[in-house]
């Protein structure tokens, strides 16, 4: 099946090229009657136009790509696997009703290949269960300004904000609730920077 091109839409649409590039692209600085704009986007739209986003990433200069890099060892608990699943679902979901593209990727707690980073141009990052030593190889590979997020990980650095999980609330809840109710019992697990678990 022929790949639906620009020009396909434009001779169609009895229109420039420029002006549907224009259209589909939604650029702000041109004036295009309403009418010609709805006729474009109906016929790319009859069409099935898929944009190409090698090309767009080439002229924005933007890949739209955002990476969730998920740090684990040669033996990774289940619950682990089950949390990570929850977690990088609603993360996929809230950054591609914001237009991203998301890779996700498993990387070695130890010892991660960066093929991600160096080959993908990713605009950001989430970096999930990450050592602090790993943390800095990795963040080394990123363009200054791409923004990065670390998740369940305690990383000193002056050049990165923090929030940080109240845990001593938490472990006192969980004292106060373990009191009342002894058939209850408290889970803890080990997180692969030694900060988290102190």
């Amino acid at each position: 099946m022929k790949k639906i091109t620009l020009k396909d839409i434009a001779k169609e649409a009895h229109v420039s090229v420029a002006t549907v590039s224009y259209v589909l692209n939604h650029v702000k600085n041109q004036t295009i009657p309403n009418e010609t704009k709805c006729k474009v986007m109906g016929i790319a739209e009859r069409m099935n136009y898929i944009p190409d986003l090698t090309a767009k990433a080439l002229v924005k200069r933007k890949t739209g790509l955002i990476g969730i890099m998920i740090c684990k060892e040669r033996e990774y608990p289940f619950w682990k696997e089950f949390q990570d699943y929850q977690l990088v679902s609603r993360l996929e979901y809230l950054l591609t009703a914001k237009g991203y593209h998301v890779v996700v990727s498993s990387l070695e707690a130890t010892d991660p290949k960066l093929d991600i980073v160096l080959e993908r141009h990713l605009e950001g990052a989430f970096l999930i269960n990450v050592r602090k030593d790993v943390f800095h190889r990795i963040s080394n590979h990123f363009k200054f300004g791409v923004p990065i997020v670390v998740i369940d990980s305690a990383i000193e650095d002056d050049l990165f904000h923090k929030v940080h999980f109240d845990w001593t609330s938490a472990i006192y809840k969980a004292k106060v609730d373990l009191a009342w109710n002894p058939s209850c019992f408290l889970v803890t697990e080990q997180f692969h920077e030694v900060g988290m678990a102190e």
